[in-house]
């Protein structure tokens, strides 16, 4: 056989030499990435699934297990052929050994799988994965909800303080619906920015608002509506600020120019320490919660009990480094056998149940993504993260996936290009 003589570099016998191993090269990187935001859309779309009525009787559990284990497969097999630094391999294998730990001590394994999945996302586009969970999401909350008024699954009942009727809408409980359209709202918003319409605000408006009449959730739909009304305000602004002569031609407003003013760049590198603000605000208001005090008595009237539920929490678990074994009572369409045990705040909810460590590599998690978004001069995704840890001090969503996929985008590229605006 004959020997073939590597062509000389710069050559065009070379360049052809080259060409198919940089195009296999190319081909794998798109495979991995495109396997996995479907990998990532299953399984936010069976998270979200496990919320419905029809996921409390059993229909599909065979299916949904075997689909979120090829969903695990499939971020094993993209980190299996992705390239690592030394010190992103450590950095990973201290995260799933104190997950492995937290597990270990409170039993439960949904972290860690989460923590694969997210670890998986890494040099994936942002604007893709956010795509596909949005698309997943979308279409299990539209066919729960719209079977639910077709009498094709339950619409159960929820009766509060025997005076207001919160149905369920195909869900296992009364928020769930409005709570999951407000996280598809934002996610819908960053991925349009600017190019929404008036016509989506009003649809979306509206949808908000026939959702709370149903389920008679005030504070979502209120939180819902500002930050529409947030997202409106940035879109007026861009259009407004792109006139003026003195802008760079093609920069927008919230590309670069208020980050590079002065002050307000280090104002926004600040903010982006909120999650560890929020973090320390509602565990020590929940930690010091006593009914004797008239402003925390107050608040906690206001907040439907939560301070004196974490209070309780706090009480009942104690503190641990890698968190303990906890048996959540309520928020369930499942008649109560026992006392009603829950922690709304999502901080608290981490620390009993995971440990200090794990809430600390949340926090830091979002920490990170803010930074991010910050040096990307990216305010739409800026504001979204600050709003969810923000809403996190009084709902259970910020580690739960199927309602707040974001953290999927924590290691994937492309922040800046998510300003495109186009679905």
């Amino acid at each position: 056989m004959r020997e073939v003589q590597p062509a000389a570099a710069g050559t065009a016998a070379g360049t052809r030499l080259r060409r198919p191993a940089a195009n296999k090269m190319l081909f794998d990187a798109v495979t991995q990435e495109w396997l996995y935001c479907i990998a990532a859309a299953v399984y936010v779309g069976i998270l979200v699934y496990q919320q419905t009525y029809w996921s409390s009787l059993g229909i599909g559990s065979g299916l949904l297990k075997l689909l979120r284990y090829g969903c695990y497969f499939c971020a094993v097999w993209k980190m299996a052929r992705d390239s690592y630094r030394t010190k992103d391999i450590g950095i990973l294998l201290a995260a799933f050994l104190i997950c492995g730990a937290a597990v270990m001590h409170g039993g439960n394994k949904r972290f860690i799988f989460f923590l694969l999945m997210i670890a998986a996302s890494r040099d994936v586009p942002s604007r893709p994965v956010l795509r596909a969970v949005c698309f997943s999401q979308i279409v299990i909350l539209l066919v729960t909800v719209i079977s639910s008024q077709l009498g094709l699954t339950t619409n159960y009942i929820f009766l509060k303080d025997n005076l207001r009727i919160r149905y369920g809408l195909g869900f296992t409980w009364t928020t769930t619906a409005p709570i999951l359209f407000f996280f598809w709202q934002m996610n819908y918003a960053l991925l349009r920015r600017e190019k929404m319409t008036l016509p989506e605000y009003v649809i979306l408006e509206l949808v908000n608002f026939w959702l709370y009449k149903k389920t008679n959730t005030r504070a979502c739909f209120f939180l819902a509506t500002l930050t529409l009304l947030v997202f409106f305000f940035l879109k007026m602004l861009a259009r407004v600020q792109k006139k003026h002569e003195w802008l760079e031609k093609g920069k927008r407003w919230n590309s670069t120019f208020f980050t590079e003013t002065k002050g307000f760049g280090s104002l926004l590198r600040l903010a982006a320490l909120s999650p560890a603000f929020f973090c320390v605000l509602s565990i020590a208001l929940h930690a010091v919660y006593n009914p004797t005090n008239r402003f925390l008595y107050r608040l906690n009237n206001a907040l439907t009990g939560r301070l004196k539920l974490g209070r309780d929490g706090i009480t009942k678990y104690g503190i641990h480094l890698f968190g303990t074994k906890v048996r959540w009572v309520g928020n369930s369409i499942k008649p109560l056998t026992e006392p009603y045990n829950y922690v709304d705040c999502s901080y608290l909810q981490i620390l009993l149940e995971f440990g200090v460590l794990v809430l600390a590599l949340a926090v830091a998690a979002y920490c990170y993504m803010l930074a991010r978004a910050a040096g990307e001069h990216d305010l739409w995704f800026f504001a979204v993260l600050f709003v969810i840890t923000g809403f996190s001090m009084t709902e259970p969503r910020l580690l739960q996936l199927g309602f707040n996929p974001v953290l999927l985008l924590c290691f994937s590229s492309g922040f800046g290009q998510m300003r495109k605006g186009n679905l």
